[in-house]
């Protein structure tokens, strides 16, 4: 995508990128933010910037934005001792940095008990196997506060 005869025909071809985390995530194995953003001339919806959202490490990630613009957004727990209702839990991938796992659970155990027989969700041998998961309530309607 970065590559100069590549941007010339998606610039005569009037075209507007969407920002999204499949070509993030695979450009950013390559290519630092920085560069993305420097070297891709074509024009974007939104902002250039975009592309860094969904870093849960990034200041102004997903989540920022959402709180700023006052948009709704599943609530996060601390840890697995916290789950009080069903939760979606986002886990970084055993194997594949940039990817995730995803499980669900209703309970501490639970957790536990899925984490450790998911397919691609940290590292078993470990006890922090899904130290770094984001944990957020599972929302089934848009009524609930």
């Amino acid at each position: 995508m970065l590559d100069d005869g590549v941007q010339e025909r998606l610039r005569r071809e009037n075209v507007v990128f969407v920002p999204n985390r499949s070509f993030e995530v695979y450009l950013h194995q390559h290519f630092s933010y920085a560069e993305i953003e420097e070297r891709m001339r074509v024009p974007f919806l939104g902002n250039r910037r975009l592309l860094r959202a969904e870093e849960r490490d990034e200041p102004e990630n997903q989540y920022a934005l959402m709180e700023r613009a006052g948009i709704r957004y599943p609530r996060q727990l601390a840890s697995p001792a916290a789950i009080d209702t069903l939760v979606m839990v986002k886990a970084p991938h055993a194997k594949v940095s940039f990817e995730r796992a995803f499980f669900l659970a209703r309970t501490e155990a639970e957790y536990h008990r899925t984490a450790a027989q998911s397919d691609g969700v940290g590292d078993r041998s470990q006890p922090t196997v899904c130290r770094d998961a984001v944990i957020e309530e599972f929302r089934w309607t848009d009524d609930q506060p």
